[in-house]
């Protein structure tokens, strides 16, 4: 992953312009970081934040390819055939769909999927703050939209209720700069429990969603 490389080098050359310390203390001594280096290294995280669900696929695959005996076999996904075909399937197809980076590529039906999934998976790395991190100045309505239009009613409410508290949402550098100053930026523990909490769970929700469009993941 070059992308994700070239961020990194970026990252340690910003945080420790004169090498990386090699003992603890002058590691300690070394990450007083001034404000410029502050801001830089945030904007990095910001371009690092869209490579979670992307790195972790990646790694699982490299894993899977290079010592398979670590996985149980029973627990790896079977090759794509048809996306009703069962829900191992189904979870690789959605395991591809979040490393779609351009959703502009996609078809309306499989956009509608992508992100539902990235909501889901910004939920699971952190909740809705984390979700108002991930998506930025991305206009909720179309998330919330999405939501509703896999069946996903419960959770289509509870993001609207956390955009009601949240109105204008939030921009990675803007919550960034907020928890560096030590502002509570979270507030949304009650909307994050009942997402877990739903009836029906959201990717069970992407599941039959990709299972009613066949031809569209395939």
């Amino acid at each position: 992953m070059p992308e994700v490389r070239g961020i990194v080098e970026r990252a340690l050359k910003t945080a420790f312009p004169e090498g990386i310390p090699q003992d603890d203390d002058a590691y300690d001594s070394c990450t007083d970081w001034n404000e410029s280096q502050l801001r830089q290294l945030a904007e990095l995280f910001g371009e690092f934040e869209r490579y979670n669900g992307i790195l972790t696929n990646r790694l699982g695959q490299f894993i899977a390819k290079n010592d398979p005996s670590v996985f149980d076999p029973d627990d790896q996904a079977v090759p794509v055939r048809e996306a009703s075909a069962n829900q191992a399937d189904a979870g690789e197809l959605l395991a591809r769909l979040i490393q779609v980076l351009d959703p502009g590529e996609l078809t309306e039906i499989q956009r509608i999927a992508w992100t539902a999934r990235h909501y889901e998976a910004s939920i699971m790395n952190g909740g809705h703050w984390r979700h108002f991190i991930n998506s930025g100045e991305r206009d909720q309505s179309q998330i919330i939209n999405a939501l509703r239009q896999i069946g996903a009613g419960e959770q289509a409410e509870l993001l609207a209720q956390a955009v009601s508290r949240v109105p204008q949402g939030l921009s990675m550098s803007a919550a960034f700069e907020q928890w560096l100053e030590g502002a509570d930026i979270s507030g949304l523990e009650d909307l994050d429990a009942a997402f877990f909490a739903c009836g029906v769970s959201l990717e069970e929700h992407l599941i039959r969603y990709l299972s009613e469009h066949p031809e569209e993941f395939n």
